[in-house]
């Protein structure tokens, strides 16, 4: 048996680098922790789906995570074990698909647990069993960085787990251990991580909602100046359980406002919600330099152009018409572009009521072209 040291946190107060600290991109975008303390009545599996365009093509992406019936799902204590456990790993450069974390004592002072009771050890260790038997069914969620292309993966987070002895009913502080990654994660944290710029104890200070929230701005503002998502889509992710539109709204808007008022995410400059024209409710959150706040809209032109052609396609899904579309976010306005489809869907509506359907796409083409002339712009050309 190999033998374990502890942590430095353990020997001594240290601060970690904010270089060191990281976490792996994807997971940083898909629910994998349930946020409640407890099971959900009667829920069997996380599952998210949604479509985004890559490469100028739509690309479905679909995520399910499922466990075992002992342990059940991953609760906010298995997310933070787990972030404890990457951080441990991310230490000695993933080097190993081993993670030596030596005492369970160990990862509650990572986790900012000092004062800690036989309930803390129980759940640290419920928290391992629980991670080892988390499965995750995965299509085009993964996107490979060598290969440039989105994967498809089926695995388990981790492979085995050691415990130095037997602590079944009897948690001690003395326990040491070493938990197996599986190669997918293993692959995965090699070549998509990224640094969060935020040590163990920040993150660990903030509630669930504001660290999952965290962790996907700070991926969404690794690529983008601004990101847009509707509420429905970012409480999947997050993931919220509420059903209510209205609490769901207070819950995100309440935990932005967190974020941006403690300024832990530096680039994090502002956010809004809007109506979006195909129906639901959407919110912008929004990258910049606090010199470039007030230029923003004036330097991301092509955010914009994506963000047009994004409530385009949208509500217009003929794929062999996303060039034109393209076309018409370059050349069009936002409020142009809302106006012509949210008068499109409306036609649309009128004429199914008449019995008589029609074309969404056709329409908004028609009406695009029609602002289009009343603006001295000529998209045919």
């Amino acid at each position: 048996m190999q033998r374990f040291e502890d942590t430095a946190l353990e020997e001594k107060d240290q601060e970690p680098s904010l270089s060191s600290t990281k976490y792996e991109i994807s997971l940083a975008e898909f629910p994998l922790f349930l946020l409640s303390k407890h099971k959900i009545q009667g829920l069997e599996a996380i599952v998210y789906s949604d479509k985004i365009i890559a490469e100028n093509k739509p690309v479905e992406r679909s995520w399910r995570v499922t466990w075992s019936n002992k342990y059940g799902p991953a609760t906010q204590s298995a997310a933070e074990t787990f972030f404890a456990l990457f951080q441990i790993w991310a230490e000695v450069g993933f080097e190993s698909p081993w993670i030596h974390f030596g005492t369970i004592r160990a990862i509650l002072l990572r986790r900012g647990i000092s004062s800690a009771c036989k309930k803390d050890y129980q759940r640290i260790l419920r928290d391992l069993h629980c991670l080892s038997n988390l499965y995750i069914e995965a299509k085009n969620a993964f996107y490979d960085s060598t290969k440039k292309k989105y994967v498809d993966a089926s695995f388990h987070l981790f492979e085995g787990l050691v415990l130095e002895k037997d602590t079944e009913g009897n948690p001690d502080p003395t326990t040491r251990g070493y938990i197996k990654v599986s190669p997918v994660l293993l692959a995965a944290a090699r070549k998509n991580c990224f640094t969060l710029g935020i040590d163990e104890k920040q993150f660990f200070a903030l509630p669930g909602i504001q660290q999952r929230l965290y962790l996907y701005l700070q991926k969404m503002f690794t690529f983008q100046k601004f990101h847009v998502r509707t509420l429905s889509d970012i409480a999947r992710q997050i993931p919220l359980s509420s059903t209510s539109e209205r609490k769901i709204k207070q819950q995100i808007k309440k935990a932005s406002q967190a974020l941006l008022d403690a300024d832990v995410i530096p680039a994090f400059a502002k956010f809004r919600f809007y109506s979006s024209p195909t129906g639901g409710e959407k919110i912008r959150f929004e990258r910049a330099d606090s010199q470039q706040v007030s230029l923003f809209e004036q330097d991301n032109k092509q955010d914009g152009i994506d963000a047009n052609f994004g409530l385009i396609k949208d509500l217009c899904t003929d794929e062999h018409s996303f060039p034109f579309y393209r076309k018409i976010a370059a050349m069009m306005n936002t409020d142009d572009i809302c106006r012509a489809l949210s008068e499109s869907k409306q036609f649309a509506k009128d004429a199914s009521r008449n019995g008589s359907p029609c074309s969404i796409p056709k329409v908004f083409t028609s009406r695009i072209i029609s602002i289009a002339k009343e603006r001295g712009i000529s998209l045919l050309n």
